[in-house]
């Protein structure tokens, strides 16, 4: 009986962990559009002078080290930030390596991929969508956009589905 019951148990934690991921990773995009917004408040415009397509993708540190303001930054780094302001605080790395801002200053969601971040870089608060359906129109009528690609680390592209590889990914517009 006892065997049993675990059987049926074990799936469930499982499920459960993945939620919790899921949950994670959405607060943390949010977090990211809404830190990304208020620097284009106080400064009048996006962090993207050392991006200028606009999209963070496997560099999100450079974006992340602005809006922390990490001492150490370079003098071009700082002079995207020069008041100083930190409009994100981020969790450290766990010591698994895989949640977290990593020591590079790249921040990777709960599965341990780099959070995707693309920035409006021509501002008519129109960014592309990743996605070519399932996902929502493109372009998307905001100025930032963040998503993850999940426990499988793909998709990012092609068609938004409820199962296959685009199945897990995390995106802040929906």
């Amino acid at each position: 009986i006892i065997a049993v019951l675990m059987g049926l148990l074990f799936p469930a934690v499982g499920a459960a962990k993945e939620a919790a991921r899921k949950a994670q990773a959405k607060n943390d995009c949010v977090q990211i559009v809404n830190a990304v917004k208020a620097y284009y408040t106080e400064y009048g415009k996006y962090p993207i002078a050392l991006q200028p397509n606009g999209k963070y993708v496997g560099n999100n540190d450079v974006l992340f080290n602005i809006l922390r303001v990490i001492t150490g930054l370079s003098g071009t780094q700082l002079a995207e930030n020069p008041r100083k302001i930190v409009f994100i605080e981020a969790p450290a790395a766990k010591a698994d390596g895989k949640y977290g801002i990593q020591g590079n200053g790249q921040w990777f969601d709960p599965w341990g991929g780099a959070y995707r971040v693309w920035i409006d870089h021509d501002y008519d608060n129109k960014v592309a969508n990743p996605y070519t359906s399932g996902a929502g129109f493109d372009p998307i009528d905001t100025g930032v956009i963040v998503f993850s690609l999940g426990k499988d680390g793909a998709g990012g592209s092609g068609t938004r589905s409820t199962s296959g590889n685009t199945a897990d990914d995390v995106l802040s517009w929906q």
